[in-house]
């Protein structure tokens, strides 16, 4: 098992007033580790059996119209100063 960062906390005071702070690392958990890097996969894999249109590009025009079409004029209008030194 390997330790993750380590953090800082707050104690207490010591006799000048200066605050003492205690170090310590969280151990990592195998079983939440492995938990965190499936659990998506398998999620989208459901979804994707139940519903034919989960992932599928365009799938916004049809749960939400004008949010899309809002979407679609703002990334076609809208650039970056960085854009116009591409060219």
């Amino acid at each position: 098992m390997t330790a993750s960062v380590s953090f800082l906390k707050s104690k207490d005071q010591n006799e000048k007033g200066a605050k003492i702070y205690e170090i310590w690392s969280e151990k990592t958990q195998f079983k939440k580790s492995v938990k965190a890097r499936t659990t998506g996969k398998m999620k989208r894999k459901a979804k994707s059996a139940v519903n034919p249109m989960y992932g599928k590009k365009g799938a916004g025009w049809v749960r939400n119209p004008k949010k899309a079409a809002h979407n679609k004029v703002y990334k076609k209008t809208s650039f970056s100063i960085f854009d116009l030194f591409k060219k």
